[in-house]
């Protein structure tokens, strides 16, 4: 779909419930797919803020992919009621992007949601999930090993890869055989 904030008028694309870069399901795959293959100008990762915990691996995966990343915490009435406490601000400079709190069916937050869509603007964040190690060391050397552009970071390709992602490996390995020989 459309929407337009301010003058700005953007594309939408609404994906499949997706938790993980692994995918399983076939929905996940076309997300997958478009995630990698697209280069979104932002990707708005919208959570059930009574389930951050469970949610919050998949916003992880997306800043490691170097992805341009908005997370929006929805239903923030129930986690409340719930006893569920989210200190938005720390969660925003610990992940270093745009948190913004939302009830989605009431339409709160929505005004400051697309204050942060027009100022972020898809801005890197520099996020990197801390890995020691042999694991480390790989995708260091895959990092280097890889050539050419791609629309995620070289360091998610790479953990794909050492992860076994069939997927993957053959699109790597059409560009490039010796990538997948050496790892």
């Amino acid at each position: 779909g459309k929407a337009k904030i301010g003058a700005t008028e953007y594309e939408a694309i609404d994906t499949p419930g997706m938790y993980s870069f692994s995918s399983i399901t076939e929905e996940e795959k076309v997300a997958r797919e478009i995630l990698i293959q697209e280069n979104p100008y932002l990707v708005i990762h919208i959570v059930d803020a009574k389930n951050l915990e469970r949610m919050l691996a998949f916003t992880l995966q997306l800043l490691e992919a170097s992805l341009p990343t908005l997370l929006v915490l929805n239903m923030m009435d129930e986690a409340e009621r719930s006893g569920v406490r989210i200190d938005i601000l720390k969660l925003e400079r610990e992940l270093k992007i745009p948190v913004v709190g939302a009830v989605s069916t009431t339409g709160a937050g929505m005004s400051e949601l697309k204050e942060r869509i027009q100022k972020y603007r898809g801005k890197e964040h520099g996020y990197q999930i801390p890995i020691d190690g042999p694991i480390e060391a790989a995708l260091s050397e895959t990092e280097k090993l890889l050539n050419g552009e791609y629309a995620v970071s070289k360091r998610l390709i790479g953990l794909l890869v050492l992860e076994g992602d069939q997927e993957i490996i053959k699109s790597v390995g059409e560009k490039q055989p010796e990538v997948i020989e050496r790892l």
